[in-house]
């Protein structure tokens, strides 16, 4: 029998190729669900009286780590290689419909909620507009799925700095203030990364 040899530096590769998936799953992943459930749709959300008021943020973002650093995983040994357009599409319509089935439907199934309807209607738009964004992120090779993920975080940065200043009454001019000074912080964050990778 023979076996296939495997170089050494194969397995830091895989660990590398999962670690920076995981990180282009969960940087757009928890701005997303955050904007999502907790500022744009909030009072929808709370008139479907299905979260606890004190929402748990460390368990939101242990769950979104342990599903990036899978998908990372599913995604390096079954999309390796193909075209970003070919590996998204084809991670999109494993990922989605089984994350969904896990988030949506059984939670509709099992948890009390004052429109199951309404539940599934807003999640299902959710979970379309993450896999639709970080389907592609996994699918970018390494150094564009970093850059884009790192693009995507400012973004998220910049709009909860927004949103919470709106949230609490915040003039114009605040908002704009806000939103600058978040995305000069972003940007810096962005030109250290540039220094200590060149």
């Amino acid at each position: 029998m023979r076996y296939a040899v495997v170089p050494q530096h194969h397995g830091g590769i895989m660990r590398r190729q999962i670690a920076l998936g995981a990180l282009a799953y969960i940087l757009p992943t928890f701005p997303l669900g955050y904007v999502w459930h907790l500022t744009l749709f909030k009072d929808t959300y709370d008139a479907l009286q299905i979260y606890r008021p004190d929402i748990l943020v460390p368990f939101g973002l242990a769950s979104m780590a342990i599903q990036g650093v899978v998908w990372a995983f599913i995604y390096a040994r079954l999309f390796a290689g193909e075209s970003v357009m070919r590996g998204a599409v084809r991670f999109f319509v494993l990922a989605m419909p089984l994350a969904w089935s896990f988030a949506v439907l059984a939670v509709g199934a099992k948890h009390r909620m004052s429109s199951v309807a309404g539940f599934v209607g807003i999640e299902t738009g959710f979970f379309l507009l993450q896999y639709a964004v970080v389907s592609p992120l996994l699918a970018l090779d390494v150094q564009g799925a970093v850059w884009l993920a790192l693009s995507v975080a400012i973004a998220g940065q910049v709009g909860w700095s927004v949103a919470a200043a709106r949230r609490a009454g915040a003039s114009w001019r605040l908002l704009t203030t806000t939103a600058l000074v978040n995305l000069v912080l972003g940007l810096l964050i962005l030109s250290f990364k540039i220094v200590l990778t060149h």
